[in-house]
């Protein structure tokens, strides 16, 4: 009787493995964690917003310059009244990350940098993406402006605006957004607040992960997302500085957080993202961790010194008139810790690769399969448990 129940109760236990569904097929459905390319559930939880678009201004008027103007700094002159050079185009850019919460919508927020011609715009947008399928959404984004540098008017916080966007593809998503935008119009400071509402119609390129050749491997995508979060915040505070200092239409001295942000944020945090998407987190925290503390450190030392300078009295500030005067070992200690912060994140882009594949082939080695098996000696199918340590 017993002879008979072995290879019944293994028969059975054959049967019900065969018919559950397979670990690889269960590997093959899983959402990825994070994704380059936009997608809804169940393909990634996650994604990269990285867009870059182009508007046309459909509003009729422009914002009005000033007609008010200080002559010696005390006697108001009045002027005649005017309307801005109407330039009409503008270009946009959006850096982000939204997730998934269900396989219709993902909610997240990015960061939108504008540039209208007449100055730069900076702006942090909550987002919203209902999934029509797998390809074709519609974005919905209000935001409130961060900074507003424009020649034009004098802005007053808060402004805001808002977009839509109809994605097709993920590469190309018609857009329309409004702006209203609190100021006082030129430099006048005996002018009345105004407010002006502005409408843009245009077009965006979509995810730059749509439009980047798709690398065939963890550790390659891991690789890419390092190169492009350092990179592209990094371009971005490098090009608002060349423009902002070599056209003249800003002052340096005033908005060097933007440039320190931007490109801070690349050289800081972006080399990082690719440990986080290859399943390495503390690698990335601390490679994050040492770059902070260079920079700090440099900063720090670099502070005692230029405190007790004749520099540090006057309200010159980090780029102003007296920055030829800062003392030379603040500015060696503050060269030095770039160097040094740089060289650090250059490391961790070039070892990402290589520290994925090793955590992927550890995670491969270390592994409990089950497998279907024949028992010659009992006369019947059943289950094989093997465990690699």
């Amino acid at each position: 009787m017993k002879a008979c129940k072995r290879p019944l109760s293994a028969l059975l236990l054959a049967a019900v493995f065969w018919n559950a569904p397979s670990s690889k097929g269960q590997e093959q459905t899983r959402p990825k964690h994070f994704a380059l390319k936009a997608a809804p559930l169940p393909e990634c939880k996650s994604f990269l917003i990285a867009e870059f678009g182009t508007g046309y201004r459909l509003s009729q008027r422009a914002i009005r310059t000033a007609d008010t103007l200080f002559l010696d700094d005390t006697i108001p002159s009045v002027i005649s009244q005017s309307l801005a050079p109407d330039r009409r185009f503008y270009s946009s850019a959006d850096f982000g990350w939204m997730v998934n919460v269900s396989r219709r919508s993902a909610v997240g927020a990015s960061l939108f940098a504008g540039f209208p011609g007449t100055g730069v715009r900076v702006a942090l947008k909550p987002r919203y993406r209902h999934w029509f399928g797998s390809t074709t959404s519609l974005d919905l984004s209000p935001g409130i402006f961060l900074h507003v540098q424009d020649d034009l008017f004098l802005h007053k916080f808060p402004s805001f605006l808002g977009e839509v966007g109809l994605n097709f593809s993920n590469r190309l998503a018609l857009t329309g957004r409004v702006e209203v935008l609190r100021h006082i119009p030129g430099v006048s400071l005996t002018q009345k607040e105004e407010t002006a509402v502005l409408f843009y119609g245009g077009v965006r390129l979509g995810s730059l992960g749509a439009l980047w050749p798709q690398p065939n491997s963890l550790e390659n995508k891991a690789a890419l997302l390092s190169i492009l979060g350092t990179a592209v915040p990094s371009a971005i505070g490098g090009a608002y500085a060349l423009v902002c200092r070599g056209s003249g239409s800003c002052a340096l001295d005033e908005h060097w957080p933007i440039v320190v942000v931007a490109a801070g944020s690349g050289i800081l945090f972006g080399p990082s993202l690719g440990y986080f998407y290859g399943g390495r987190p503390g690698r990335g925290l601390g490679g994050i961790g040492v770059r902070l503390a260079i920079a700090g450190g440099a900063a720090a030392v670099a502070g005692i010194i230029w405190s007790g300078s004749s520099a540090e009295e006057e309200d010159c500030g980090l780029f102003g008139p007296c920055f030829p005067f800062i003392p030379p070992a603040s500015i060696l200690i503050l060269a030095a810790g770039g160097v040094m912060v740089v060289a650090h994140s250059i490391y961790d882009i070039v070892q990402v690769k290589e520290t994925v594949q090793k955590h992927n082939r550890s995670r491969q080695e270390k592994a409990l399969t089950v497998a279907p098996a024949y028992f010659a000696q009992h006369g019947a199918p059943g289950l094989k448990l093997q465990a690699r340590f």
